[in-house]
């Protein structure tokens, strides 16, 4: 089961969500300059991790780096039988 909530959380509220999930999965964009903010406490959770990001966000080389989790990547022609799953 999935539950999303779109309206702002207070800082410590995240840290316990994050703590109590069974997995975390952070959603990218298209945007290649884009950084999650909230990365660290992701990974900081130690917790089974699914992101998808643009393959030249910095998001792909710091989950390669700290071995957090999986990334799915994707580039710039947005075809979206080119996955690659790491």
């Amino acid at each position: 089961m999935v539950s999303e909530q779109t309206d702002r959380m207070p800082y410590f509220s995240v840290l316990r969500c994050l703590a109590d999930a069974d997995g975390l999965f952070i959603p990218g964009s298209d945007d290649k300059t884009y950084t999650a903010s909230k990365l660290y406490p992701y990974i900081l959770a130690r917790k089974p991790l699914l992101a998808v990001f643009h393959q030249e966000s910095s998001v792909t080389e710091i989950l390669r780096a700290t071995g957090a989790g999986s990334v799915v990547t994707f580039d710039d022609s947005h075809d979206l039988n080119q996955f690659k799953h790491e």
